[in-house]
């Protein structure tokens, strides 16, 4: 069965269990249509005294769990992002939202250089652990392949590229 609550900070608004909002703007209440954002959630834009665009899932588990706890956010258990019903919808840890992520095939990890952003080669970073382990100096390194420092610091602490391994024979 739907039930609706008050949206907190905005009056004339509810939300429903089932991911509906609702206003109250013309005197009686009207299910509004939430847009979809670039990131795929659904939106709501919400006005008082200012607007205020918001995100679906997040007051639906405000209003019926309670404010987001620190270090928290939400997760729809489905990984329908769409999906904003409320037993769809828990607070979990970024990490646990990842994994979630993963385990569900939501995100791919794509590394090295099949990544859309890499800069470098997987040879290239093979050859730099290399030069690493023989203890280049970092700027000779940083110029070689013109990557900063704090990249290369990076690398060789295994924040970055990790899967590329230089073992000497």
């Amino acid at each position: 069965m739907e039930s609706w609550k008050l949206i907190k900070d905005f009056p004339l608004y509810q939300v429903s269990n089932y991911g509906r909002i609702r206003s109250f703007w013309t005197g009686e209440w009207v299910i509004l249509n939430g847009s979809l954002a670039n990131n795929g959630y659904v939106q709501q834009t919400l006005k008082h005294i200012k607007s205020t665009v918001k995100h679906v899932h997040r007051l639906v588990l405000e209003a019926f769990v309670g404010l987001r706890p620190d270090g928290l956010q939400c997760n729809h258990k489905d990984g329908n992002k769409t999906n904003n019903v409320l037993s769809n919808l828990e607070w979990v840890t970024q990490s646990e939202n990842a994994i979630h992520s993963y385990a569900n095939g939501l995100q791919s990890k794509v590394m090295g250089e099949q990544h859309s952003q890499a800069k470098w080669k997987d040879g290239e970073i093979w050859l730099l652990k290399k030069m690493l382990f023989f203890n280049t100096n970092k700027h000779v390194i940083s110029k070689t392949f013109k990557m900063s420092i704090r990249n290369i610091n990076k690398i060789a602490h295994g924040d970055r590229w990790s899967h590329i391994v230089y073992e000497p024979n």
